[in-house]
Protein backbone atom coordinates (compact mmCIF):
# COMPACT_ATOMS: atom_id res chain seq x y z
CA UNK A 1 0.00 0.00 0.00
CA UNK A 2 1.75 3.24 -0.91
CA UNK A 3 -0.31 5.91 0.25
CA UNK A 4 -2.36 5.13 3.51
CA UNK A 5 -4.13 7.07 5.10
CA UNK A 6 -3.23 5.97 8.76
CA UNK A 7 -0.25 4.73 9.76
CA UNK A 8 -1.14 2.61 13.38
CA UNK A 9 1.91 1.95 15.54
CA UNK A 10 1.79 -1.27 17.71
CA UNK A 11 5.36 -0.59 19.40
CA UNK A 12 6.54 -4.13 21.94
CA UNK A 13 8.27 -6.12 23.64
CA UNK A 14 7.88 -9.40 25.55
CA UNK A 15 3.83 -9.01 24.86
CA UNK A 16 3.68 -12.78 23.74
CA UNK A 17 0.28 -13.03 26.08
CA UNK A 18 -1.52 -10.18 24.05
CA UNK A 19 0.24 -9.46 20.88
CA UNK A 20 -2.25 -11.19 18.52
CA UNK A 21 -5.59 -9.81 19.83
CA UNK A 22 -4.47 -6.53 20.05
CA UNK A 23 -2.83 -6.67 16.22
CA UNK A 24 -6.07 -8.58 14.98
CA UNK A 25 -8.38 -5.52 16.23
CA UNK A 26 -6.65 -3.50 14.11
CA UNK A 27 -6.84 -5.96 10.86
CA UNK A 28 -10.80 -5.96 11.38
CA UNK A 29 -11.47 -2.20 11.08
CA UNK A 30 -14.04 -1.46 8.70
CA UNK A 31 -11.69 1.15 7.30
CA UNK A 32 -9.19 -0.25 5.33
CA UNK A 33 -6.73 2.41 4.47
CA UNK A 34 -3.98 1.98 7.15
CA UNK A 35 -0.64 0.71 7.33
CA UNK A 36 0.28 -1.99 10.65
CA UNK A 37 3.55 -0.80 12.22
CA UNK A 38 4.67 -3.55 14.42
CA UNK A 39 8.10 -2.19 16.20
CA UNK A 40 9.33 -5.25 17.91
CA UNK A 41 11.73 -3.36 21.02
CA UNK A 42 13.79 -6.01 22.10
CA UNK A 43 11.59 -9.17 22.42
CA UNK A 44 12.79 -12.67 23.72
CA UNK A 45 9.58 -13.63 24.81
CA UNK A 46 8.16 -15.20 21.11
CA UNK A 47 6.50 -11.79 20.33
CA UNK A 48 8.26 -11.58 17.18
CA UNK A 49 7.59 -15.34 16.10
CA UNK A 50 3.56 -14.64 17.37
CA UNK A 51 3.25 -11.19 14.59
CA UNK A 52 5.35 -12.87 12.07
CA UNK A 53 2.63 -15.69 11.45
CA UNK A 54 -0.35 -12.94 11.01
CA UNK A 55 -0.24 -12.94 6.89
CA UNK A 56 -1.43 -9.20 5.87
CA UNK A 57 -0.25 -6.94 3.51
CA UNK A 58 -0.83 -3.85 5.49
CA UNK A 59 1.76 -5.38 8.50
CA UNK A 60 5.14 -4.30 8.40
CA UNK A 61 7.51 -5.66 11.13
CA UNK A 62 10.24 -3.36 12.40
CA UNK A 63 13.09 -4.96 14.19
CA UNK A 64 15.33 -2.69 16.75
CA UNK A 65 17.58 -3.46 19.11
CA UNK A 66 16.45 -3.10 23.23
CA UNK A 67 15.62 0.46 22.83
CA UNK A 68 12.71 1.14 24.80
CA UNK A 69 9.35 2.57 23.79
CA UNK A 70 10.42 6.38 22.85
CA UNK A 71 13.09 5.18 20.08
CA UNK A 72 10.42 2.66 18.93
CA UNK A 73 7.59 4.92 18.70
CA UNK A 74 10.08 7.35 17.00
CA UNK A 75 11.26 5.35 14.68
CA UNK A 76 7.57 4.57 13.54
CA UNK A 77 6.37 7.93 12.84
CA UNK A 78 9.60 8.50 10.96
CA UNK A 79 9.04 5.18 8.86
CA UNK A 80 5.31 5.56 8.43
CA UNK A 81 3.73 6.39 4.99
CA UNK A 82 0.60 8.12 6.22
CA UNK A 83 -0.90 11.32 7.16
CA UNK A 84 -2.44 10.67 10.41
CA UNK A 85 -0.74 8.66 13.38
CA UNK A 86 -2.73 5.71 15.42
CA UNK A 87 -1.47 4.63 18.18
CA UNK A 88 -2.65 1.23 20.46
CA UNK A 89 -0.38 -0.51 23.25
CA UNK A 90 0.15 -4.36 22.80
CA UNK A 91 -2.46 -5.09 25.68
CA UNK A 92 -5.58 -3.16 24.51
CA UNK A 93 -7.45 -3.73 21.75
CA UNK A 94 -9.14 -1.31 18.94
CA UNK A 95 -13.17 -1.32 18.44
CA UNK A 96 -13.55 -2.40 15.20
CA UNK A 97 -14.53 1.08 14.08
CA UNK A 98 -12.37 3.16 15.64
CA UNK A 99 -10.15 4.36 12.88
CA UNK A 100 -12.99 4.93 10.82
CA UNK A 101 -14.86 7.06 13.35
CA UNK A 102 -11.73 9.08 14.33
CA UNK A 103 -10.18 9.86 10.55
CA UNK A 104 -14.05 11.06 9.75
CA UNK A 105 -13.65 13.65 12.92
CA UNK A 106 -10.25 14.86 11.61
CA UNK A 107 -11.06 15.35 8.28
CA UNK A 108 -14.21 17.09 9.30
CA UNK A 109 -12.80 19.46 11.58
CA UNK A 110 -9.36 20.91 10.29
CA UNK A 111 -8.82 22.36 13.47
CA UNK A 112 -8.79 19.70 15.14
CA UNK A 113 -5.21 17.94 15.79
CA UNK A 114 -5.67 14.75 18.17
CA UNK A 115 -8.49 12.87 18.96
CA UNK A 116 -9.25 10.63 21.06
CA UNK A 117 -11.88 8.98 22.44
CA UNK A 118 -13.47 7.12 26.01
CA UNK A 119 -12.70 3.78 26.78
CA UNK A 120 -13.86 0.31 27.98
CA UNK A 121 -12.06 -0.99 30.98
CA UNK A 122 -10.62 -4.34 31.80
CA UNK A 123 -9.17 -5.34 34.58
CA UNK A 124 -6.65 -8.20 34.10
CA UNK A 125 -4.11 -8.36 36.89
CA UNK A 126 -5.52 -8.56 40.54
CA UNK A 127 -4.58 -6.50 43.04
CA UNK A 128 -3.78 -2.33 42.73
CA UNK A 129 -5.63 -1.43 39.82
CA UNK A 130 -6.22 2.02 38.08
CA UNK A 131 -9.74 2.32 37.35
CA UNK A 132 -10.51 5.46 39.35
CA UNK A 133 -7.94 7.05 36.63
CA UNK A 134 -9.94 5.57 34.17
CA UNK A 135 -13.22 6.47 35.23
CA UNK A 136 -11.67 10.40 35.86
CA UNK A 137 -10.49 10.06 32.22
CA UNK A 138 -13.80 8.93 30.36
CA UNK A 139 -15.15 11.81 32.14
CA UNK A 140 -13.03 14.66 30.27
CA UNK A 141 -14.93 15.21 26.89
CA UNK A 142 -14.14 18.26 25.11
CA UNK A 143 -11.37 20.73 24.26
CA UNK A 144 -11.46 22.90 27.13
CA UNK A 145 -11.54 20.54 29.74
CA UNK A 146 -9.08 18.51 27.90
CA UNK A 147 -6.91 21.34 28.35
CA UNK A 148 -7.87 22.77 31.91
CA UNK A 149 -7.78 19.49 33.21
CA UNK A 150 -4.25 18.56 31.95
CA UNK A 151 -1.97 18.85 34.96
CA UNK A 152 -4.10 16.89 37.02
CA UNK A 153 -2.78 13.76 34.85
CA UNK A 154 -2.78 13.02 31.43
CA UNK A 155 -6.40 14.07 30.41
CA UNK A 156 -6.13 11.31 27.61
CA UNK A 157 -5.15 7.95 26.98
CA UNK A 158 -2.47 6.74 24.88
CA UNK A 159 -4.24 3.43 22.75
CA UNK A 160 -7.27 5.66 21.63
CA UNK A 161 -5.09 8.76 20.11
CA UNK A 162 -4.77 9.34 16.91
CA UNK A 163 -2.78 12.70 15.86
CA UNK A 164 -1.53 14.27 12.51
CA UNK A 165 1.76 13.35 11.66
CA UNK A 166 2.70 17.03 10.99
CA UNK A 167 2.60 17.46 14.52
CA UNK A 168 5.52 15.76 14.91
CA UNK A 169 7.66 17.90 12.03
CA UNK A 170 6.54 21.04 13.88
CA UNK A 171 7.03 20.33 17.53
CA UNK A 172 9.57 17.43 17.46
CA UNK A 173 9.85 13.82 18.39
CA UNK A 174 8.51 11.69 21.73
CA UNK A 175 11.53 12.49 23.98
CA UNK A 176 13.58 10.62 25.80
CA UNK A 177 13.83 11.27 29.81
CA UNK A 178 12.80 10.35 33.42
CA UNK A 179 8.97 11.17 32.70
CA UNK A 180 6.03 9.30 30.93
CA UNK A 181 7.09 10.25 27.19
CA UNK A 182 2.91 10.20 26.39
CA UNK A 183 1.80 13.06 28.96
CA UNK A 184 5.45 15.16 28.27
CA UNK A 185 4.55 15.28 24.47
CA UNK A 186 0.72 15.85 24.97
CA UNK A 187 1.66 18.75 27.19
CA UNK A 188 4.30 19.76 24.76
CA UNK A 189 1.86 20.23 21.91
CA UNK A 190 -1.01 21.53 24.15
CA UNK A 191 1.51 24.61 25.43
CA UNK A 192 1.90 25.04 21.67
CA UNK A 193 -1.63 25.28 21.32
CA UNK A 194 -3.13 22.17 19.79
CA UNK A 195 -6.18 21.02 19.82
CA UNK A 196 -7.34 18.04 21.39
CA UNK A 197 -10.66 16.45 20.88
CA UNK A 198 -12.50 13.68 22.83
CA UNK A 199 -15.35 11.25 21.37
CA UNK A 200 -17.44 10.11 23.53
CA UNK A 201 -17.89 6.40 22.40
CA UNK A 202 -15.64 3.50 23.86
CA UNK A 203 -13.42 3.04 20.43
CA UNK A 204 -10.84 1.43 23.04
CA UNK A 205 -10.98 -1.62 25.10
CA UNK A 206 -8.20 -1.09 27.85
CA UNK A 207 -6.54 -3.78 29.89
CA UNK A 208 -5.31 -3.18 33.26
CA UNK A 209 -2.61 -4.99 33.12
CA UNK A 210 0.37 -5.18 35.88
CA UNK A 211 3.09 -6.12 32.71
CA UNK A 212 2.16 -2.77 31.03
CA UNK A 213 5.45 -0.79 30.81
CA UNK A 214 3.37 2.09 32.66
CA UNK A 215 2.84 0.04 35.12
CA UNK A 216 6.13 -1.04 36.19
CA UNK A 217 8.62 1.29 35.37
CA UNK A 218 9.16 4.10 37.88
CA UNK A 219 9.26 6.81 35.15
CA UNK A 220 5.52 6.50 34.97
CA UNK A 221 4.65 7.52 38.36
CA UNK A 222 3.21 10.59 40.36
CA UNK A 223 6.75 11.97 41.41
CA UNK A 224 8.23 11.77 37.60
CA UNK A 225 4.91 13.14 36.54
CA UNK A 226 5.21 16.00 38.49
CA UNK A 227 8.36 16.95 36.94
CA UNK A 228 6.73 17.72 33.93
CA UNK A 229 3.52 19.08 34.92
CA UNK A 230 5.30 21.91 36.94
CA UNK A 231 7.46 22.69 33.36
CA UNK A 232 4.86 23.08 31.38
CA UNK A 233 2.96 24.80 34.14
CA UNK A 234 5.75 27.63 33.81
CA UNK A 235 5.60 28.05 30.61
CA UNK A 236 1.90 28.46 30.41
CA UNK A 237 1.68 30.67 32.90
CA UNK A 238 4.56 32.91 31.85
CA UNK A 239 3.35 33.48 28.46
CA UNK A 240 -0.56 33.22 29.28
CA UNK A 241 -0.63 36.67 31.25
CA UNK A 242 0.37 40.10 29.76
CA UNK A 243 0.87 40.95 33.37
CA UNK A 244 1.98 38.46 35.72
CA UNK A 245 -0.07 37.73 38.67
CA UNK A 246 1.04 36.74 42.08
CA UNK A 247 0.56 33.02 42.69
CA UNK A 248 -1.37 31.62 45.78
CA UNK A 249 -2.14 28.28 47.08
CA UNK A 250 -4.95 26.68 47.77
CA UNK A 251 -4.87 25.47 51.70
CA UNK A 252 -2.45 27.15 54.17
CA UNK A 253 -0.44 23.96 55.51
CA UNK A 254 2.66 22.07 55.39
CA UNK A 255 1.80 18.88 52.95
CA UNK A 256 0.49 21.36 50.48
CA UNK A 257 3.69 22.89 50.54
CA UNK A 258 5.95 20.45 49.96
CA UNK A 259 3.73 19.48 47.14
CA UNK A 260 4.87 22.98 45.53
CA UNK A 261 8.45 21.80 45.46
CA UNK A 262 8.85 20.74 41.65
CA UNK A 263 7.08 24.37 40.89
CA UNK A 264 9.92 25.87 42.95
CA UNK A 265 12.47 24.69 41.23
CA UNK A 266 10.95 25.66 38.07
CA UNK A 267 11.67 29.03 39.85
CA UNK A 268 8.02 29.66 40.52
CA UNK A 269 7.41 31.34 44.23
CA UNK A 270 4.40 31.04 46.40
CA UNK A 271 3.53 34.54 47.50
CA UNK A 272 0.37 33.75 49.75
CA UNK A 273 -2.38 31.26 50.76
CA UNK A 274 -5.95 31.10 50.45
CA UNK A 275 -8.39 29.44 53.22
CA UNK A 276 -12.08 29.24 53.46
CA UNK A 277 -11.70 30.49 56.98
CA UNK A 278 -8.85 32.57 56.79
CA UNK A 279 -8.12 35.92 57.38
CA UNK A 280 -5.71 38.72 55.73
CA UNK A 281 -3.88 39.29 59.29
CA UNK A 282 -2.59 35.60 59.23
CA UNK A 283 0.43 34.11 57.83
CA UNK A 284 1.84 30.42 56.87
CA UNK A 285 5.64 30.59 55.92
CA UNK A 286 5.72 34.20 56.06
CA UNK A 287 3.46 34.47 53.43
CA UNK A 288 -0.09 36.03 53.84
CA UNK A 289 -3.41 33.71 54.54
CA UNK A 290 -6.29 34.98 52.68
CA UNK A 291 -9.81 34.00 53.50
CA UNK A 292 -11.78 33.63 50.36
CA UNK A 293 -14.09 36.39 49.91
CA UNK A 294 -10.90 38.87 50.27
CA UNK A 295 -8.76 37.57 47.81
CA UNK A 296 -6.56 40.18 46.35
CA UNK A 297 -6.53 40.79 42.64
CA UNK A 298 -4.34 39.98 40.55
CA UNK A 299 -3.54 36.14 41.88
CA UNK A 300 -3.85 32.95 40.38
CA UNK A 301 -4.62 30.05 42.77
CA UNK A 302 -3.02 26.76 42.14
CA UNK A 303 -5.48 24.08 44.09
CA UNK A 304 -3.91 20.47 44.67
CA UNK A 305 -6.90 17.91 44.91
CA UNK A 306 -6.67 14.31 45.55
CA UNK A 307 -6.33 12.66 42.02
CA UNK A 308 -9.63 12.66 40.25
CA UNK A 309 -11.54 13.74 43.56
CA UNK A 310 -11.48 17.19 43.00
CA UNK A 311 -14.16 17.59 45.67
CA UNK A 312 -15.68 21.06 46.54
CA UNK A 313 -12.86 23.60 45.35
CA UNK A 314 -13.38 24.15 41.67
CA UNK A 315 -17.54 24.48 42.92
CA UNK A 316 -16.47 27.51 45.56
CA UNK A 317 -14.11 29.36 43.42
CA UNK A 318 -16.26 29.12 40.53
CA UNK A 319 -19.52 30.18 42.55
CA UNK A 320 -17.31 33.48 43.70
CA UNK A 321 -17.33 34.37 40.21
CA UNK A 322 -13.24 32.98 39.63
CA UNK A 323 -12.89 30.60 36.22
CA UNK A 324 -11.04 27.77 35.76
CA UNK A 325 -7.61 28.18 33.91
CA UNK A 326 -7.98 32.04 34.20
CA UNK A 327 -7.99 32.64 37.80
CA UNK A 328 -7.16 29.10 39.23
CA UNK A 329 -6.12 25.65 37.75
CA UNK A 330 -6.20 22.41 39.58
CA UNK A 331 -3.21 20.23 40.58
CA UNK A 332 -2.39 16.09 41.55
Amino acid sequence: MSNPKIAVLLPFRDAVRTIRRSVESILIQTLQDFELLLINDGSTDGSREVVEKISDDRIRIIDLPSSGTVTALNEGIFLSKAGYIALIDPHDLARNDRLQMQLDYMEKNGDVDVISSTVSYVLESPGRNIRSYIQWSNTIRDSREIFHKRFINSTVLYSTIMFRKELVNSYGDFENGEFPEDYEIFLRWMDKGVRFEKLPEELTEWHDDLQRLSRRHLKYNSSAAAKIKAKYFKSWFQGYFKRRPELFLWGANQANLNKTTPLAKEGLKISGFVEMDGSKTDFFEENPVFNIEQIPARVFIICFVDQYEPGEIPEILTQKGLEEGTHFILMS
